[in-house]
C-alpha cells in the first residue's frame, strides 16, 4: 500500500474560527478537497495571518522546525510572497507555488515573489492572464475549482432575501475591500457612473466582507 504524498503547505491566508473564518475560504475548501479525496497528507503553516508583515521573515524558523519535523514530499506555497518564510528550507527542497494575483499584480509583490519563488519547480496561476508577468515553460493554469454544491442558481427574490437586499432594486456587488488599491475599486466606481447604468436604476452595494450565503459565510459588516 503507497505512503500518503507528505505536503507543507505555506500560506498567508487560511480561514480560522471565530477570527478570519471568511479569508482565504478557498484556500481551505482546496485543503478539504485533498483530504477527502485521500492519498495525500497535508500540514498547515500559517504565516503572517495575524501577526503582520513581518512574520514573513519571523516564521522560518518554525517553518524549517515544521519540515525537519516529518520527511515531506513537497513544499507548496500559496500566494507568493510566502515564500519569504520558506528562505531556511534546504536549496533542494521540492516546491510549487500557486500565484492569485495581487502578488504580481502589485509591483512590489511582484518583485519578491519572482525572487523566492524562482526555486520553484511549478508555478500554478489561477487565470492565464496572470502568466503575461512571468512567462516559463514551468507555468501550469489551474483555475480555482467551483463547488456546485453551494454555488448554484438561485431564484433572484430568494438571493437578495437571502443577503437582506431588497428585491425590486437592482445591484452591483463590490465583492472585497475597497481600500485594497490591487481590487480596482476606482475603476469600479468609474464603471457605475456611465449614464446608462445609472438610468438603470443600479444601486451600489458595496460589501467590505464577502456576504454570499452559498458559501456559508455571513458577516456583521456590509
Amino acid at each position: 500500500m503507497a505512503l500518503p504524498l507528505q505536503v507543507l503547505w505555506i500560506t498567508n491566508m487560511y480561514p480560522v474560527p471565530g477570527a478570519d473564518e471568511f479569508r482565504g475560504i478557498f484556500v481551505g475548501m482546496q485543503a478539504d478537497a485533498l483530504r477527502a479525496r485521500g492519498g495525500i497528507d497535508l500540514e498547515i503553516a500559517l504565516v503572517s495571518q495575524g501577526r503582520g508583515a513581518p512574520d514573513y521573515l519571523l516564521a522560518n524558523p518554525r517553518v524549517r522546525r515544521a519540515w525537519s519535523a516529518r520527511p515531506f514530499d513537497l513544499v507548496h506555497l500559496h500566494y507568493g510572497i510566502t515564500g519569504l518564510a520558506a528562505l531556511l528550507l534546504p536549496p533542494r527542497t521540492p516546491m510549487v507555488a500557486t500565484l492569485y494575483g495581487s502578488d504580481l499584480n502589485l509591483r512590489s509583490h511582484r518583485a519578491i515573489t519572482r525572487v523566492v519563488t524562482r526555486r520553484c519547480l511549478r508555478r500554478i496561476f489561477v487565470s492565464r492572464r496572470l502568466t503575461a508577468h512571468w512567462p516559463s515553460a514551468r507555468n501550469v493554469v489551474i483555475p480555482n475549482g467551483v463547488d456546485f454544491e453551494r454555488c448554484r442558481p438561485l431564484p433572484r427574490d430568494t438571493a437578495c432575501r437571502s443577503l437582506g437586499l431588497d428585491p425590486a432594486k437592482r445591484y452591483v456587488l463590490f465583492g472585497s475591500f475597497p481600500h485594497k488599491p490591487a481590487k480596482g475599486y476606482d475603476v469600479f466606481t468609474e464603471v457605475i457612473r456611465v449614464p446608462k447604468v445609472v438610468r438603470a436604476r443600479i444601486a451600489l452595494g458595496i460589501w467590505a466582507r464577502a456576504q454570499l450565503s452559498f458559501l456559508g459565510v455571513r458577516t456583521s459588516r456590509a
